[in-house]
């Protein structure tokens, strides 16, 4: 036998034998029509409960309600009937705490206080009044003039119990874990014993010196509205079934408490702990949600100047890495620059004693170079660009008279790729402000791209056209293309898309990056519309004012 099985037993167990001796307890308080009380505790314990240890429990519950209703002398149809009832209030009442407002124990949301009321106080506790009278009505145990006053007896008092003794439960049941500590319990425990004798001398002592009690309910409010302040919700739900105990107990035991007169007393001081009761409890969930939030903004503060500092702290490593990068790159531009000058004395026959093997092996140290040369101009012009040190030169630029002279000094290529271009110069000119030495050398990146990601014998398509955000050069090839998930990466520093050609191409990663950025500075855009296997479109945005 698991433990599991010995447990799931035990819980069953206590649970019949806690809702029948409550059940016979508070049957025995002058019940309305012999089987609706105004005090119904079970109702509290069985919701608690199921929500706690889950809806496999139930049966205790309709057990325990059938014995007790046996036990007072109902016939068995009529015990089974008001067990259901019982059994269902629960049931529906943690499946709606459970499913439709994600019900936490600890009622520290007001979100939750409103859910019980509403949900398992008013809404599920007529299901059971209302199956349980009916039965009774049709074992002819009551008679049609009684139902209306035996259905608010038995809604009040399962009321009570659902809005008192639940939440006694259900928030007990979370700040026992763990263990208070001595000191915790010591204040609670002195709270309790003080409110407990502020109770009985209300509700107990007032009442044999033949002074109403009712009077002097609102006494015990500033003692509750500390518990709730001092406690939150702990102290809110004590507080409440310690004056409600109390209250029941003097009220019950007064010796001048006739028969009518107990069960007027009992109505007037449940609706009373009701009202106390959602009162407190929302007050001590309003306290928590605010001290929630109190920590969550101080949370969020130290947060955020946890980050700036870091960010600061990056900013200053960007800073330091941009500028050591700048110093690096133009440490190894003066001897890459010095081995060009002598290689290309070479290569130009300065001396005639080199055979075509140190010729050719001559031309792939030339190369070489020229692409080290190309990567720290690039690294070069993107740490210039990182540390703010690029400065915008404008004049005014005739967009189609340097697109010319771009395509001029690319015809050695075209032809090297077996390529053509399509360039249509318009009529009318196409005159910006623009800084014509770096909008230059976009356009040369975005074209030599285009040429280099374009297969032989395809062409090349270059548009110039008036949109309304500005003047647009398009440059549109038959390559190919780019996949979506791969559009987000063009712009990046050191990026380079995975494709056929990535690994035949050089390329630094680092042209795009530097040419959206300098696009940037002019107040324009790059666009992208790209197909796979079909060629790809870059747009190049100026503003007309730029």
């Amino acid at each position: 036998m698991g433990k599991g099985y010995i447990r799931n037993i035990t819980i069953l167990l206590l649970l019949f034998v806690a809702y029948f001796s409550t059940a016979r307890f508070g049957l025995e308080l002058n019940a309305v029509s012999h089987f609706a009380t105004l005090v119904w505790a079970p109702t509290g314990i069985a919701i608690a409960a199921i929500f706690l240890f889950g809806f496999r429990f139930w049966p205790a519950i309709t057990l325990a309600a059938f014995a007790v209703n046996l036990v007072i002398g109902a016939r068995p149809a009529v015990a089974l009937g008001i067990a259901i009832g019982n059994t269902l209030e629960a049931l529906l009442a943690a499946y709606l705490l459970k499913r439709v407002i994600k019900f936490d124990p600890k009622m520290e949301r007001v979100k939750d206080v409103f859910g019980l009321i509403l949900l398992a106080a008013v809404l599920s506790t007529m299901v059971s009044a209302s199956i349980g009278v009916t039965s009774l009505f049709l074992g002819h145990v009551i008679a049609s003039g009684s139902f209306g006053s035996t259905w608010i007896a038995w809604w009040v008092g399962d009321l009570l119990g659902a809005a008192v003794v639940a939440p006694l439960i259900l928030v007990w049941s979370q700040h026992l874990r763990p263990w208070p500590s001595l000191r915790q319990m010591g204040e609670v425990s002195a709270y309790v014993l003080g409110l407990l004798v502020l109770s009985v001398l209300i509700f107990r002592v007032l009442p044999l010196a033949g002074i109403q009690p009712f009077t002097f309910l609102y006494v015990v409010f500033p003692v509750m509205i500390w518990a709730a302040l001092r406690f939150g919700q702990f102290g809110s739900v004590t507080a409440t079934f310690v004056v409600s105990a109390a209250s029941i107990w003097g009220t019950v035991t007064s010796s001048n408490a006739s028969e009518i007169g107990l069960s007027h007393n009992l109505l007037i001081l449940q609706s009373f702990m009701v009202v106390a009761a959602v009162t407190f409890m929302i007050m001590a969930a309003v306290v928590a949600e605010r001290e929630k939030s109190q920590k969550q903004k101080q949370f969020l503060a130290h947060r955020a100047e946890f980050l700036a500092q870091q960010r600061n702290r990056l900013v200053a490593l960007n800073k330091a890495k941009d500028e050591f990068i700048a110093l690096a790159s133009h440490q190894l531009r003066t001897p890459a620059t010095i081995v060009k000058m002598y290689t290309g004395m070479l290569r130009s026959n300065y001396s005639d004693e080199l055979s075509d093997d140190q010729k050719e092996l001559l031309e792939i140290a030339y190369q070489s170079n020229e692409q080290q040369l190309h990567l720290v101009d690039a690294m070069l012009r993107v740490a210039r660009l990182d540390t703010g040190k690029i400065v915008l030169k404008k004049e005014n630029v005739e967009l189609a008279g340097l697109i010319d002279d771009i395509l001029v000094s690319f015809n050695g290529s075209f032809a090297a790729r077996k390529q053509s271009v399509h360039f249509k110069r318009p009529n009318q000119a196409f005159v910006t402000n623009v800084d014509k030495e770096k909008v230059r050398m976009v356009l040369e990146n975005i074209i030599d791209n285009a040429s280099k990601y374009t297969p032989e014998g395809k062409h090349i398509d270059i548009r110039l056209k008036r949109r309304v955000d500005g003047m647009a050069v398009a440059v549109q090839d038959n390559g190919i293309g780019i996949v979506k998930k791969d559009l987000r990466k063009l712009f990046k520093k050191f990026s380079r898309i995975d494709n056929p050609l990535s690994t035949t191409v050089n390329g630094t990663g680092l042209g795009l990056y530097w040419a959206n950025k300098i696009v940037a500075l002019h107040k324009g855009t790059i666009e992208v519309i790209s197909t796979p296997d079909k060629g790809s479109t870059f747009t190049v945005v100026l503003p007309r004012d730029s």
